[in-house]
């Protein structure tokens, strides 16, 4: 349920504050909300604002900037130190991904390849198989010519011989 998530305007959770929509919670800060007020997310500590205001290390309009305790100042090395952190695995997460879709596109690029090389071949083998039908079929038409120019050398021959 939205109307009842906690969010306390106190870094040191200091009594209960208006959740969103106007529903005042119960729910102490850094305890999980009961069943009833489940709105989806198990075990989720909600931060409240000044919290996030001093992890981002931004601070309030109307505050004093110069008086910053040790303890402030700690907590915001330790939020920073916890943003690298995670910054450093989110790269992480990124560089695997992009090496997982670089060797997924270059076994792609290689396969494309593969397969352009071997219609190449199978294009030249079929045209190295009809121009061999071709000379084949003039091979044949030269051996019937031959013979046919025999043929008729020796019917010439037999024409000059008888005398009219």
């Amino acid at each position: 349920m939205v109307g009842k998530s906690t969010m306390n305007a106190t870094a040191q959770g200091q009594g209960p504050e208006p959740a969103f929509f106007g529903a005042p919670s119960t729910v102490p800060r850094g305890t999980a909300p009961t069943s009833g007020e489940n709105n989806g997310l198990m075990d989720v500590d909600m931060l409240d604002v000044a919290d996030l205001e001093k992890e981002r290390g931004d601070v309030p309009a109307g505050a004093n900037q110069g008086q910053v305790t040790a303890e402030e100042q700690e907590e915001l090395n330790r939020a920073r130190l916890q943003r690298q952190a995670l910054t450093f695995e989110q790269k992480c997460l990124i560089e695997k991904l992009m090496e997982e879709k670089m060797s997924v596109f270059t076994y792609s690029i290689k396969n494309q390849f593969n397969n352009l090389h071997l219609e190449l071949i199978k294009n030249f083998q079929r045209q190295e198989s009809e121009v061999r039908g071709a000379l084949m079929h003039v091979a044949f038409q030269n051996k019937q010519k031959k013979l046919q120019l025999e043929r008729l050398k020796a019917e010439n021959q037999e024409l000059r011989r008888i005398q009219f």
